[in-house]
């Protein structure tokens, strides 16, 4: 590649990345030694489990600066080292609170940023032209090869289904760009219907594959539950639905997330926090370890004559 120029919307904290080729002895400590894996799991979720309160928790900015300084070291001292260079350390020196946006790991992404065929642009894009990218400073940078990495759409939960509940009622229309759910998995009018990974249950610390664990284990439960009661369908009830979704807003509306000084995909157009959970990895595990049937209506199988 002759040269290569990023146009930064914004610049993210970035942590090394503790990548590592695993030794044999390694392998055998994990395969011989009955906990040994837990334990190594066990570590990564209180790490994850630390960083959580500072992401949910109403904090003023020193505050957190001081709860989270030994990531903000760790962070500050790979760009330092990585980036000799003062300009572009600024460009690449965040201006909004850790957190607010989702913390990357890698260890040799300043180092490409950093040779000499490099270059990273800040100013926004105006333009596109048939052969160069023109930027709010008015110049122009040829360019033969364009890669979009813009983000995604982290709304679209069920997309591109369409799910469709009681009277015929469409789940995207419903949510009208504000997703919610009771927990995260259940929608009131669309019985017997469980997300995994739905609204408010990703986490800015820690592991997803924990939270869908969890998961499983309730919808299981539910299922159990709907067998037990010989119900044809089981369906969140609407004061349920509504309570859950009003305390994760007010909870959130503290977060990092809607107060970090960031534009996210963790938050809608209208500033709400729809994908993220508002407390611990072990809040979420306990109010899902089993499913509680006052939350719930249950109705009847219908039989034949």
């Amino acid at each position: 590649m002759r040269s290569l120029t990023v146009f930064q919307r914004s610049a993210e904290y970035l942590m090394p990345k503790p990548d590592y080729a695993h030794a044999s002895w390694e392998h055998t400590l994990y395969d011989k030694v009955p906990g040994a894996l837990r334990a190594l799991r066990g570590a990564w979720w209180a790490i994850g489990e630390y960083v959580n309160p500072a992401l949910t928790l109403p904090m003023s900015r020193t505050v957190r600066h001081a709860y989270l300084a030994p990531f903000y070291l760790a962070i500050r001292a790979q760009l330092r080292l990585q980036i000799r260079d003062k300009e572009l350390r600024r460009k690449l020196t965040p201006d909004y609170q850790m957190g607010c946006k989702r913390i990357l790991l890698s260890s040799n992404y300043y180092p490409a940023l950093a040779r000499e065929n490099a270059d990273v642009v800040t100013d926004s894009i105006t333009e596109i032209t048939p052969n160069g990218i023109i930027t709010a400073d008015g110049t122009k940078h040829e360019v033969d090869t364009i890669v979009f990495a813009t983000g995604f759409q982290a709304g679209g939960f069920v997309a591109p289904m369409t799910v469709r509940g009681l009277g015929g009622q469409d789940l995207s229309r419903g949510w009208n760009s504000e997703p919610q759910a009771f927990l995260g998995m259940t929608v009131s009018g669309f019985p017997n219907f469980f997300l995994m990974y739905g609204p408010n249950t990703n986490f800015g610390g820690g592991s997803i594959v924990y939270i869908l664990e969890s998961q499983a284990r309730y919808v299981v439960d539910a299922v159990r539950t709907l067998t037990a009661r010989r119900a044809g369908y089981m369906d969140v009830r609407p004061e349920s639905f509504d309570a859950f979704s009003a305390e994760a807003q007010r909870r959130l509306a503290n977060s990092v997330w809607a107060t970090g000084g960031c534009n996210s995909w963790y938050t809608n157009d209208k500033g709400k926090v729809t994908n993220n959970w508002p407390g611990l990895m072990s809040e979420y595990r306990r109010r899902t370890r089993r499913v509680d049937p006052r939350d719930y209506r249950f109705v009847p199988a219908v039989t034949g004559n």
